[in-house]
Protein backbone atom coordinates (compact mmCIF):
# COMPACT_ATOMS: atom_id res chain seq x y z
CA UNK A 1 0.00 0.00 0.00
CA UNK A 2 1.57 3.25 -1.14
CA UNK A 3 1.63 6.51 0.79
CA UNK A 4 -1.19 8.13 -1.22
CA UNK A 5 -3.55 5.24 -0.56
CA UNK A 6 -2.80 5.32 3.17
CA UNK A 7 -3.43 9.07 3.29
CA UNK A 8 -6.76 8.71 1.51
CA UNK A 9 -7.92 5.99 3.90
CA UNK A 10 -6.89 8.02 6.92
CA UNK A 11 -8.87 11.02 5.64
CA UNK A 12 -11.95 8.87 5.19
CA UNK A 13 -11.71 7.54 8.73
CA UNK A 14 -11.19 11.03 10.06
CA UNK A 15 -14.40 12.20 8.33
CA UNK A 16 -16.32 9.22 9.72
CA UNK A 17 -15.08 9.93 13.25
CA UNK A 18 -16.03 13.60 12.88
CA UNK A 19 -19.57 12.71 11.71
CA UNK A 20 -20.02 10.23 14.56
CA UNK A 21 -18.79 12.82 17.05
CA UNK A 22 -21.24 15.44 15.79
CA UNK A 23 -24.14 12.96 15.81
CA UNK A 24 -23.28 11.86 19.33
CA UNK A 25 -23.08 15.47 20.51
CA UNK A 26 -26.49 16.35 19.03
CA UNK A 27 -28.09 13.24 20.50
CA UNK A 28 -26.54 13.89 23.88
CA UNK A 29 -27.69 17.53 23.83
CA UNK A 30 -31.24 16.44 23.00
CA UNK A 31 -31.18 14.02 25.90
CA UNK A 32 -29.83 16.73 28.15
CA UNK A 33 -32.57 19.18 27.18
CA UNK A 34 -35.28 16.60 27.72
CA UNK A 35 -33.79 15.33 30.98
CA UNK A 36 -36.55 15.74 33.62
CA UNK A 37 -34.36 17.15 36.36
CA UNK A 38 -32.43 19.62 34.22
CA UNK A 39 -32.68 23.40 34.47
CA UNK A 40 -33.85 23.62 30.87
CA UNK A 41 -36.64 21.12 31.50
CA UNK A 42 -37.74 23.00 34.62
CA UNK A 43 -37.75 26.28 32.73
CA UNK A 44 -39.79 24.74 29.92
CA UNK A 45 -42.24 23.25 32.41
CA UNK A 46 -42.55 26.62 34.18
CA UNK A 47 -43.24 28.40 30.91
CA UNK A 48 -45.86 25.83 29.99
CA UNK A 49 -47.57 26.19 33.40
CA UNK A 50 -47.55 29.98 33.13
CA UNK A 51 -49.02 29.77 29.62
CA UNK A 52 -51.85 27.54 30.83
CA UNK A 53 -52.51 29.85 33.79
CA UNK A 54 -52.59 32.88 31.50
CA UNK A 55 -54.98 31.14 29.12
CA UNK A 56 -57.24 30.20 32.04
CA UNK A 57 -57.18 33.76 33.38
CA UNK A 58 -57.97 35.14 29.95
CA UNK A 59 -60.97 32.81 29.69
CA UNK A 60 -62.11 33.72 33.20
CA UNK A 61 -61.72 37.43 32.49
CA UNK A 62 -63.70 37.11 29.26
CA UNK A 63 -66.47 35.23 31.06
CA UNK A 64 -66.48 37.74 33.90
CA UNK A 65 -66.58 40.59 31.42
CA UNK A 66 -69.47 38.95 29.57
CA UNK A 67 -71.35 38.42 32.84
CA UNK A 68 -70.82 42.04 33.84
CA UNK A 69 -71.97 43.23 30.43
CA UNK A 70 -75.09 41.08 30.65
CA UNK A 71 -75.79 42.33 34.18
CA UNK A 72 -75.29 45.90 33.04
CA UNK A 73 -77.67 45.37 30.13
CA UNK A 74 -80.28 43.93 32.49
CA UNK A 75 -79.89 46.91 34.80
CA UNK A 76 -80.19 49.31 31.90
CA UNK A 77 -83.32 47.50 30.76
CA UNK A 78 -84.85 47.76 34.24
CA UNK A 79 -84.28 51.51 34.53
CA UNK A 80 -84.66 52.43 30.87
CA UNK A 81 -88.15 53.71 31.60
CA UNK A 82 -87.42 54.71 35.17
CA UNK A 83 -88.85 57.89 36.65
CA UNK A 84 -86.87 60.77 38.10
CA UNK A 85 -86.30 59.92 41.77
CA UNK A 86 -86.95 63.42 43.10
CA UNK A 87 -90.11 63.68 41.01
CA UNK A 88 -91.32 60.34 42.35
CA UNK A 89 -90.75 61.48 45.93
CA UNK A 90 -92.72 64.64 45.22
CA UNK A 91 -95.49 62.56 43.63
CA UNK A 92 -95.77 60.36 46.72
CA UNK A 93 -95.76 63.35 49.06
CA UNK A 94 -98.47 64.97 46.95
CA UNK A 95 -100.56 61.78 47.04
CA UNK A 96 -100.18 61.58 50.83
CA UNK A 97 -101.93 64.96 51.15
CA UNK A 98 -105.16 63.24 50.10
CA UNK A 99 -105.11 60.47 52.73
CA UNK A 100 -108.64 60.03 54.04
CA UNK A 101 -110.33 61.56 50.97
CA UNK A 102 -113.62 59.66 50.45
CA UNK A 103 -114.09 57.05 47.76
CA UNK A 104 -116.80 57.47 45.13
CA UNK A 105 -117.20 55.12 42.23
CA UNK A 106 -117.17 57.06 38.96
CA UNK A 107 -115.87 60.20 40.66
CA UNK A 108 -115.22 63.10 38.32
CA UNK A 109 -111.62 63.30 37.16
CA UNK A 110 -111.77 67.08 37.29
CA UNK A 111 -111.94 67.43 41.07
CA UNK A 112 -110.16 66.09 44.18
CA UNK A 113 -112.94 66.00 46.79
CA UNK A 114 -113.68 62.35 46.04
CA UNK A 115 -111.85 59.65 44.12
CA UNK A 116 -112.24 56.24 42.68
CA UNK A 117 -109.02 54.27 42.15
CA UNK A 118 -108.22 55.42 38.63
CA UNK A 119 -109.29 59.07 39.07
CA UNK A 120 -106.91 59.18 42.04
CA UNK A 121 -103.91 57.95 40.03
CA UNK A 122 -104.93 60.15 37.11
CA UNK A 123 -105.02 63.28 39.30
CA UNK A 124 -101.75 62.49 41.07
CA UNK A 125 -99.77 62.00 37.86
CA UNK A 126 -101.51 64.91 36.14
CA UNK A 127 -99.89 67.20 38.71
CA UNK A 128 -96.51 66.21 37.24
CA UNK A 129 -97.40 66.47 33.59
CA UNK A 130 -98.22 62.81 32.96
CA UNK A 131 -101.52 62.06 31.25
CA UNK A 132 -103.11 58.80 32.35
CA UNK A 133 -106.23 57.26 30.88
CA UNK A 134 -109.44 57.41 32.90
CA UNK A 135 -109.87 53.72 33.75
CA UNK A 136 -107.62 51.24 35.53
CA UNK A 137 -107.94 48.87 32.59
CA UNK A 138 -106.66 51.53 30.17
CA UNK A 139 -103.90 52.67 32.54
CA UNK A 140 -102.65 49.07 32.65
CA UNK A 141 -101.65 49.46 29.00
CA UNK A 142 -99.60 52.61 29.48
CA UNK A 143 -95.90 52.95 30.19
CA UNK A 144 -93.60 49.92 30.49
CA UNK A 145 -94.30 46.54 32.04
CA UNK A 146 -92.49 45.94 35.34
CA UNK A 147 -92.00 42.54 36.97
CA UNK A 148 -93.19 42.47 40.56
CA UNK A 149 -89.71 41.75 41.86
CA UNK A 150 -88.48 44.94 40.18
CA UNK A 151 -91.13 47.32 41.53
CA UNK A 152 -89.96 50.86 42.27
CA UNK A 153 -91.62 53.76 44.01
CA UNK A 154 -94.08 55.48 41.71
CA UNK A 155 -94.97 52.37 39.69
CA UNK A 156 -98.64 51.72 39.03
CA UNK A 157 -99.82 48.40 40.48
CA UNK A 158 -102.95 46.67 39.20
CA UNK A 159 -105.34 44.12 40.67
CA UNK A 160 -108.41 42.11 39.75
CA UNK A 161 -111.57 42.48 41.80
CA UNK A 162 -114.48 40.08 42.48
CA UNK A 163 -116.66 41.73 39.84
CA UNK A 164 -113.84 41.41 37.27
CA UNK A 165 -112.01 38.17 38.12
CA UNK A 166 -110.25 37.98 34.75
CA UNK A 167 -109.50 41.64 34.14
CA UNK A 168 -107.88 44.69 35.75
CA UNK A 169 -110.28 46.31 38.16
CA UNK A 170 -108.17 48.33 40.57
CA UNK A 171 -105.02 50.46 40.53
CA UNK A 172 -102.74 52.02 43.13
CA UNK A 173 -99.33 53.71 43.31
CA UNK A 174 -96.42 51.73 44.73
CA UNK A 175 -94.64 53.53 47.59
CA UNK A 176 -92.03 50.90 48.46
CA UNK A 177 -91.81 48.24 51.16
CA UNK A 178 -94.54 46.17 49.47
CA UNK A 179 -97.03 48.98 50.08
CA UNK A 180 -99.27 51.12 47.86
CA UNK A 181 -101.34 54.27 48.23
CA UNK A 182 -104.74 54.02 46.56
CA UNK A 183 -108.38 54.98 46.72
CA UNK A 184 -109.95 52.09 48.59
CA UNK A 185 -113.66 51.39 48.29
CA UNK A 186 -113.97 51.02 52.07
CA UNK A 187 -111.41 53.50 53.41
CA UNK A 188 -110.97 56.15 50.75
CA UNK A 189 -107.37 57.18 50.04
CA UNK A 190 -105.17 55.02 52.23
CA UNK A 191 -101.98 52.97 52.42
CA UNK A 192 -102.31 49.22 52.03
CA UNK A 193 -99.80 46.39 52.22
CA UNK A 194 -99.81 44.20 49.12
CA UNK A 195 -100.50 41.11 51.18
CA UNK A 196 -103.52 38.90 51.79
CA UNK A 197 -106.34 39.98 49.49
CA UNK A 198 -104.15 42.32 47.43
CA UNK A 199 -101.38 39.77 47.08
CA UNK A 200 -103.85 37.14 45.92
CA UNK A 201 -105.41 39.48 43.36
CA UNK A 202 -102.23 41.18 42.12
CA UNK A 203 -102.09 41.22 38.33
CA UNK A 204 -99.39 43.46 36.90
CA UNK A 205 -97.46 46.73 37.16
CA UNK A 206 -96.52 49.54 34.80
CA UNK A 207 -93.92 52.28 34.96
CA UNK A 208 -94.64 55.68 33.47
CA UNK A 209 -91.77 58.16 33.26
CA UNK A 210 -92.11 61.42 35.15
Amino acid sequence: MNTTTKTTMMNRWAKRITVLTISFTIAFSGMFVALPGSANAKAAEKNQTESKAKAKNDTTNKTSSADKTAAKQDTVADVAYSSNTSQVDQLLKHAAKYLGTPYKFGASANQTKTFDCSSFTLQMFKKFGVKLERTARAQAKQGKYVARKNLQKGDLVFFKIPSRPYDVGHVGIYVGNNTMIHASGSKGVTYSKITGYWDKNYQTARRVAL
